[in-house]
């Protein structure tokens, strides 16, 4: 956060009303919700519902519940590595456009004993065999690669670098099997369980090539695809920076660049995007830049962000509780827009990765509520606002039960 450049607030006002936080621009559905998004980080099961129904006014729980159990979302790890929730429709093609493979899961996966051909194929048959409508939990998925003998490799393991227990060293290699069959979009998280999500046949899901998907993916045509992309992720949560784009993809800087450069251009998509610079607290739209060095300067949005934000200023300004793990903070490499450096050690007080969810009012955070129930405030509030976020913390409560 140190070494990024102070952004005004009312960045993150434009960005609350990109995001669907404020009526105009809610969606219709949980669906919808997350396809504005493209993707919304979901690594913590019990959060997400609240991330879409901030979203979606008109949703309720059961809502998130169907839209996975009817295969509509599902949770994945397209980018970074990480968990992000997408529609059913993105997931192939995203997957496809961002497949990164991590040195660290293979240097992992060869101190185990390796992960071929046949055992991802093996592996996947096992899961398709006995998935079934309702998906199969992650310790059952695990269980019948043990039994099945796929795991006998990491069970004798020798390498010096490899978990000291063979319940470990099992625990591990099964991990790494996971990760391997979402990258190649063979095994992917849908049914909702309790706390989890369960793991179903990929391969059913929209093909990336296919009329249904939410992006038509040409494999000889990776430029386009990392456009539609940065489109969509300028769209949803403009108003972005390449390194935004750079930091939530995992592109290299020189890819997000020429993949906004490619959206702002394009005039042939009804969502349009715009290149816009900061003057004098006014987005001021920019002309396409002569030099590296100019992109620092340089914000991609929708082009009605303008328009919009003028329009639903109070919305954006109001009272909001968001989850951890909310877009609208760990969407950004860039969030000094939403808070200082003390806000965000009052997210994660330990630097562990564990975030708490958010309370923010005009457009800038102004307290946490952690699981223990207990608002933790960034400055003493009074007694009114004391009230007021309580009152809506309990409300959103009680929505998600």
């Amino acid at each position: 956060m140190s070494a990024c450049p102070t952004l005004p607030v009312m960045i993150c006002l434009a960005r609350i009303v990109s995001q669907g936080l404020v009526p105009a621009t809610s969606a219709t559905s949980v669906v919808q919700a997350v396809s504005n998004l493209l993707a919304v980080q979901g690594q913590q099961v019990s959060a997400l519902p609240h991330a879409l129904l901030e979203r979606t006014p008109s949703a309720k729980f059961s809502d998130v519940s169907t839209a996975f159990n009817q295969l509509e979302l599902v949770r994945s790890r397209p980018m970074r590595g990480t968990v992000h929730i997408t529609s059913a429709a993105d997931y192939h093609w995203l997957r496809l456009t961002l497949n990164q493979r991590s040195t660290y899961s293979l240097r992992n996966q060869l101190v185990l004993g390796g992960i071929s051909e046949t055992d991802l194929e093996t592996a996947w048959q096992l899961v398709k065999t006995h998935a079934g409508e309702q998906g199969i939990r992650r310790k059952d998925m695990f269980a019948l690669w043990v039994l099945s003998g796929l795991a006998v490799k990491a069970q004798n393991a020798t390498s010096p670098q490899a978990p000291p227990t063979e319940q470990a060293r099992v625990n591990r290699w099964c991990t790494l099997m996971m990760w391997e069959l979402d990258r190649n979009g063979l095994v992917v998280e849908g049914p909702m369980g309790t706390n989890e999500h369960r793991f179903i046949d990929a391969t059913c899901l929209p093909a990336a090539t296919s009329a249904a998907s939410g992006y038509k993916f040409d494999p000889t045509n990776l430029r386009a695809a990392r456009m539609e992309v940065a489109r969509r992720y300028a769209y949803g949560h403009g108003p972005v920076s390449v390194a935004d784009l750079a930091r939530w993809t995992a592109l290299p800087v020189t890819q997000a660049r020429q993949a906004l450069e490619d959206a702002a251009s394009d005039s042939s998509d009804i969502k349009q995007i715009i290149r816009v610079k900061i003057e004098k607290n006014t987005f001021t739209p920019a002309a396409p830049p002569k030099a590296v060095k100019e992109y620092n300067q340089l914000l991609y949005m929708r082009a009605d962000l303008p328009d919009l934000l003028t329009d639903n200023l109070s919305q954006a300004r109001r009272l909001i509780y968001l989850p951890a793990f909310d877009e609208l903070h760990v969407g950004y490499r860039n969030r000094t827009c939403l808070t200082d450096e003390a806000g965000e050690k009052l997210i994660c007080p330990n630097a562990n990765g564990l975030f708490r969810p958010l309370i923010v009012n005009n457009g800038r955070l102004i307290a946490v509520r952690p699981a223990s129930g207990e608002v933790i405030w960034l400055d003493k509030p009074s007694a009114y606002m004391d009230k007021r976020v309580n009152k809506l913390v309990g409300n959103r409560l009680e929505s998600l039960q």
